[in-house]
């Protein structure tokens, strides 16, 4: 298991801790592009001061299917509050294909996909 974390500031008050729990790569980038997305995803959402999303990349496969390729990401995210409660929870899952040569350009883009998906999910929970 891998776990290498990094660290960026969504919009304050919200802290973003991201790192990968998979035994997929020891490759930083797709933290690099988890944090980015998520980042961009959460910019002006209101949060309560000390507020943190730790999030975890927990699944990336990656199947041949002839010379397509299909990858599955999946995503789990906590927010806690600033003594460290946890206050929510959620999992999202996103699957890229494409052609076998291209598989960077797919496992960026499935990890964009649920980053995505996942800054929408806070977004309608910080609403609530």
């Amino acid at each position: 298991m891998l776990l290498a974390a990094v660290r960026a500031s969504a919009s304050p008050p919200i802290e973003l801790r991201a790192r990968c729990a998979s035994t997929f790569t020891g490759d930083r980038v797709h933290l690099r592009t988890l944090r980015d997305e998520l980042t961009q995803a959460l910019v002006g959402v209101a949060a309560a001061p000390g507020a943190a999303i730790d999030v975890s990349l927990t699944r990336v496969t990656v199947t041949p299917a002839g010379s397509q390729l299909e990858v599955r990401v999946e995503l789990r995210a906590l927010l806690s509050d600033e003594k460290g409660r946890l206050r929510w929870a959620t999992t999202t899952r996103s699957t890229a294909r494409g052609d076998t040569r291209d598989r960077e350009l797919l496992l960026r883009d499935a990890v964009s996909s649920a980053a995505r998906d996942l800054g929408r999910r806070v977004r309608e929970m910080s609403r609530r």
